[in-house]
């Protein structure tokens, strides 16, 4: 740290090096409370993106949800509530995915490769 900073160009020109605090701000999303869906919808509100970014973090907290807790109870209200806003008998297509995966690994004969 005590070193002479002292740095020439090319063509001899001794450059002036100035160190100085970066002015970027880190947006504090990757400290976002998994649980909080009104913490969610301030911080995406604000930021500027994709729609695939959105859901790419979703899928994040939900992940985090499972890890932490087992279980995402998020999803699973997400996926009731799909339920039983439509007909009789309707499933939700990721809980359909999830019955054909243990439906597959209890047969014998068929194996699932993901």
């Amino acid at each position: 740290m005590n070193d002479d900073h002292v740095f020439k160009g090319d063509d001899g020109v001794e450059w002036v090096r100035i160190f100085d605090i970066p002015g970027a701000v880190i947006d504090s999303i990757f400290s976002m409370n998994p649980h909080d869906g009104k913490e969610f919808t301030r911080k995406t509100g604000q930021r500027r993106g994709k729609i695939g970014d959105l859901l790419q973090l979703s899928a994040e907290l939900s992940e985090k949800r499972k890890n932490k807790d087992g279980r995402d109870f998020t999803k699973e209200k997400a996926m009731d509530n799909y339920e039983s806003s439509r007909v009789r008998g309707t499933v939700h297509p990721d809980r359909k995915k999830e019955m054909l995966k243990q439906a597959i690994g209890k047969s014998k004969h068929f194996e699932f490769e993901p």
